[in-house]
C-alpha cells in the first residue's frame, strides 16, 4: 500500500523542503532517533539520503507535471493546479522511493511525522505552544515552586514526573550535547546547496540555520511524546485542569489564549 500523499497549498513545497533538509544532511543522522523519525529508518538512513537527493535534484531541475516545468508561477497556463499535481507527484515518486528501501508502517509513520512536525501548519503550531507551555510547568518545577493550585496533588505529581523526563534539565543537557556534537560534521558542498537562501540584501542570511531547526524539532517531538504519555495518566478533568493551567499561564508567555488547545488523545509514538 502506497502512501496517500496530500499537497494543500503550493507553500507545502517549502515545508517539504525543511523535511528534506533534515532527512538529507549527514550531521542530522545522529539526532533522527531522537526527534520521532522510525528507528529502522534512523539506524540506516542511507534510504532517507536517497530519497531526499531525489527530491533535490528534481526540485534544482525544475518541477515538472506531464513533462512540463510547472515552478515558474502564473506564467505557466496552469498554475497553480498544476504546480500542485506537480508536488504531489514528486512527493509520490520521493516515497515510492522509501517504501522501496524500508518496510511500509515505517514509511506511513515517517509520513505522519512530516506532517506533524513540518507540514501541517495546524500541528506544527500545536506542538510548538505546547513546548513553551510544558518547558514553563517544568522550570518552574525545578524552582521547587508549584506550577499551579489547579491541579490536585496526585495529578500534580503524574504531570510533573511525565514532563521532567523530557524537558527536564538531563533531557535539555542531552539535546544540546546531540546538536553540539552534530555540529562538528561538516557540511558537503551539495549539502550547503540544500540550505542556501536567497539573498536580496545585504543583511539576509546566506543559508538555514539547520542546529536552530533541529532545537525547535526537537521540542515539538518532546511535546507530542509528553502529552501521549499523559494521555494514558490523565483522565478527562485531569486534562481539563492543565488546559486551565495553560490559559492562565498563556499572558506571560506572549501568546493568546485562543491558540491553545488540548492534543487529540490515541496517537501513537514511533
Amino acid at each position: 500500500m502506497s502512501v496517500a500523499i496530500e499537497v494543500s497549498t503550493t507553500n507545502d513545497i517549502i515545508y517539504w523542503q525543511t523535511v528534506f533538509q533534515i532527512l538529507g544532511i549527514k550531521r542530522c543522522q545522529m539526532l533522527l532517533r531522537h526527534s520521532g523519525v522510525p528507528a529502522g529508518m534512523s539506524a540506516k538512513p542511507e534510504g532517507l539520503v536517497r530519497a531526499a537527493m531525489h527530491f533535490w535534484s528534481v526540485l534544482w531541475d525544475g518541477i515538472r507535471w506531464q513533462g512540463v516545468r510547472v515552478d515558474q508561477g502564473y506564467s505557466n497556463i496552469g498554475f497553480p493546479e498544476d504546480y500542485l499535481l506537480g508536488i504531489q507527484f514528486l512527493l509520490m515518486n520521493v516515497f515510492r522511493m522509501l517504501g522501496e528501501s524500508y518496510d511500509e508502517t515505517d514509511t506511513q509513520v515517517l509520513y505522519e511525522w512530516a506532517r506533524r512536525n513540518f507540514i501541517d501548519q495546524d500541528q506544527v503550531g500545536l506542538w510548538f505552544i505546547w513546548s513553551l507551555l510544558l518547558n514553563c510547568f517544568e522550570t518552574v518545577s525545578e524552582t521547587g515552586e508549584s506550577p499551579s493550585d489547579a491541579f490536585s496533588a496526585v495529578s500534580k505529581e503524574k504531570i510533573t514526573k511525565v514532563v521532567k523526563m523530557h524537558f527536564g534539565s538531563e533531557a535539555r543537557r542531552h539535546d544540546a550535547q546531540l546538536i553540539g556534537e552534530s555540529e562538528k560534521i561538516p557540511l558537503s558542498p551539495v549539502e550547503r546547496k540544500m540550505i542556501a537562501l536567497e539573498v536580496t540584501r545585504p543583511t539576509d542570511f546566506v543559508e538555514v540555520n539547520i542546529s536552530e531547526v533541529l532545537q525547535l524539532l526537537l521540542a515539538r517531538q518532546h511535546a507530542y511524546v509528553t502529552w501521549t504519555d499523559l494521555d494514558s495518566r490523565l483522565d478527562d478533568s485531569e486534562r481539563e485542569s492543565l488546559l486551565w493551567w495553560a490559559y492562565a499561564e498563556a499572558p506571560h508567555l506572549g501568546m493568546p489564549t485562543q491558540d491553545i488547545r488540548l492534543p487529540e488523545r490515541s496517537r501513537k509514538v514511533e
